[in-house]
């Protein structure tokens, strides 16, 4: 199977220029070893002039740290932050829901009698979400252990919505409550006092008065949920909110924007400890270290040879099939 993909890899390199894209590679580790030669074999071809100038090859990953050092080296890379605040969670989620027509299409598609419901649920749901990422800012106080929701656990949450209003007459709170708090997001949660606080969260969000305009889910009264808005109008209306979240809107105490700060001052003088010098020996400063490592730098610059001439080595040693130490000596030079 590996010779049949390294093939259709080739043809689709050497040939047609076209981009591959390789998702999940932390699921793959071990085969990671066979990409690296690939990569390898790619850029003799680059050499060469035997690469295509428009193939391209994209790679998706979580952080691992049994990913190869030498991808991350030679590769252009890319990080996806996810947004801070409920406003930007917020749009994050109606603008992908009207990011195009299947997607549109799929909120509008409900039957119209129960329309209202499901827009001001879908609103209700998308707070809720928002609510518990955020509540990680707050460190012991918002979850006693880190939780990593994401927008999969909105998608299945949001999809058994749907199904649940457009199969029943009434709405089924009980099922939807269960479902969404003990399985697709309380799956992830494991502290016992977590599990009885997100159960506490989603009876905020799913309940009759949701589905009266102005409906005030806490003692913010920025934060509501509207009545029967569409994606456009729900786009509008979340434009509308603070850009600063306080913590009642999360159900905490004012003071708790204290813990927050402090949590986020600590992690940002941690990253500059992480980055700065490790340690000065005695009666030394942090200026005649960096002259130190300076110095030594440029006698390491003078004492490296030049690169080879590449472009002269390919010339007098070409690669070809009767010369197998070509392709070493090739090989080495780079």
């Amino acid at each position: 199977a590996s010779d049949v993909y390294k093939r259709q890899y080739q043809r689709r390199v050497h040939g047609e220029g076209t981009w591959i894209v390789l998702q999940n590679c932390h699921l793959a580790v071990s085969w990671l070893p066979t990409l690296v030669e690939l990569l390898e074999e790619m850029m003799l071809m680059e050499i060469d002039r035997k690469l295509h100038p428009d193939f391209r090859l994209w790679l998706t990953s979580t952080s691992s740290d049994s990913f190869p050092s030498t991808l991350l080296e030679s590769s252009i890379k890319i990080t996806k932050d996810p947004p801070r605040g409920i406003k930007a969670n917020m749009l994050q989620i109606y603008k992908t829901q009207n990011s195009s027509k299947a997607e549109r299409d799929f909120f509008n598609s409900i039957r119209s009698e129960k329309r209202g419901e499901w827009r001001d649920f879908f609103l209700s749901l998308a707070f809720f979400h928002s609510v518990l990422r955020e509540r990680r800012r707050f460190g012991p106080i918002g979850w006693n252990i880190f939780y990593d929701f994401n927008d999969s656990d909105f998608r299945i949450s949001m999809k058994q919505l749907y199904h649940l209003l457009g199969s029943y007459d009434e709405v089924q709170y009980k099922a939807l409550i269960y479902l969404t708090a003990e399985c697709y997001y309380g799956g992830r949660v494991t502290d016992e006092w977590d599990r009885r606080l997100i159960k506490t969260l989603i009876a905020d969000f799913y309940n009759e008065n949701a589905l009266y305009d102005k409906y005030q889910f806490s003692e913010a009264p920025e934060y509501v949920i509207r009545d029967d808005l569409d994606l456009d109008g729900a786009i509008s209306y979340i434009k509308e909110l603070p850009d600063n979240d306080e913590p009642e809107v999360f159900g905490l105490h004012k003071n708790a924007a204290i813990s927050s700060a402090t949590l986020e001052a600590k992690d940002l003088i941690a990253s500059i400890l992480h980055i700065s010098p490790k340690s000065l020996e005695a009666g030394e400063s942090a200026s005649q270290k960096n002259k130190a490592v300076i110095s030594l730098a440029e006698t390491l610059l003078e004492e490296t040879p030049n690169p080879f001439d590449i472009e002269l080595v390919q010339k007098r040693h070409p690669t070809i099939y009767g010369e197998s130490l070509n392709t070493i000596l090739l090989q080495e030079c780079l």
